[in-house]
């Protein structure tokens, strides 16, 4: 999976006080203006815009769905999120970060685990899928693969019952395979997921446009929730990011 790129200069970050009117008329807007969401930590992020590709936003039983071709996004308005705006140092309004209280963030897993059939999946035709988390370990966003590749599952099983200190249980195990087989990979957060459909380009290929992940162990190993530059306050968490403009 390919690699993330740095975002560099230093924001000024403001809280913002929204109702929850205010933030679902942020989101479909945002939507509708084609920006780019990302949902993850740094190293370890699925990015949501069409690329130019037709795209649909409904509103589901309380839920901000969108979609496309190449991927989906849901984004649950009712979780209680805070709202910062980011300034770049010319003043230009950067990304718009959506957070909770870490004490509210989900606990991750540590280890390749299996999480059985995708029930939320925003499309049935998915919800039968097997749903293997990457455990990442990290409370920001969980990076994981859906499939119903029979021989990708067994692969995966494998892994996932493997010692943890064996060499054969890590990600570098199964990312050949992965690669290889190039399954639908769900990202979640707090407040919502996106699932990307595209195929995960070779190492020596691009990101396709349109919504695509990127996986990259040694921006995971800076340990950060956000891109260098972007930091919240110590007590909440990134939920999902809103880059103003489209292909960010």
């Amino acid at each position: 999976m390919d690699h993330e790129p740095e975002r560099a200069a230093p924001m000024t970050v403001q809280r913002r006080r929204w109702l929850s009117d205010d933030l679902v008329s942020f989101v479909i807007t945002a939507l509708q203006q084609r920006c780019t969401w990302t949902m993850g930590v740094f190293g370890a992020i699925a990015e949501f815009e069409s690329g130019g590709a037709p795209l649909q936003i409904r509103v589901d039983d309380g839920l901000i769905v969108a979609h496309c071709p190449s991927g989906a996004m849901q984004l649950d308005p009712a979780v209680p999120l805070e709202v910062f705006e980011t300034v770049d140092p010319a003043g230009n309004l950067g990304p718009t970060v959506l957070a909770v209280s870490e004490a509210s963030a989900p606990r991750p897993c540590s280890r390749l685990t299996r999480m059985g059939p995708d029930l939320a999946s925003v499309h049935p035709d998915h919800r039968d899928h097997q749903v293997y988390d990457l455990g990442l370990g990290r409370r920001a966003g969980s990076f994981a693969v859906r499939t119903d590749d029979a021989d990708l599952i067994a692969r995966l099983d494998q892994t996932a019952a493997s010692p943890p200190d064996d060499e054969t249980s890590g990600l570098d195990a199964v990312a050949p395979a992965l690669v290889a087989a190039s399954p639908h990979r769900v990202v979640t957060g707090a407040a919502g997921r996106i699932e990307v459909y595209a195929p995960i380009p070779a190492a020596d290929e691009t990101s396709p446009l349109g919504c695509h992940t990127h996986l990259d162990p040694a921006h995971l190993a800076h340990n950060r929730d956000l891109p260098p530059g972007l930091d919240l306050p110590d007590n909440v968490i990134p939920a999902a990011v809103c880059y103003p403009g489209p292909g960010h």
